[in-house]
């Protein structure tokens, strides 16, 4: 759950009170000042990420594809090339 600046504050003025001000200003460097990602921010990106991936390497595949289909020479050294290893 984000914490908002209201909360911030509430929780800095509480740590002046019962720590003073030196250990309160410590203590706050070490929280995040933004908002974090949650799981599920994370679960959407890899989502995203692995959609995208999907896009990409479906058109170099087809890019590939269009350029052995439409080059001979090219065509012919990859059946060279399976002739040797297939």
């Amino acid at each position: 759950m984000p914490v908002d600046t209201r909360t911030r504050r509430l929780v800095n003025e509480s740590l002046v009170r019962i720590h003073g001000e030196e250990v309160a200003d410590g203590i706050m460097a070490l929280l995040p000042s933004g908002e974090c990602a949650t799981k599920q921010d994370l679960e959407v990106l890899e989502a995203r990420m692995g959609e995208r991936l999907e896009r990409q390497m479906r058109r170099q595949t087809t890019l590939m594809f269009v350029a052995l289909l439409f080059s001979p020479a090219l065509s012919q050294l990859v059946e060279h090339y399976f002739s040797l290893f297939g």
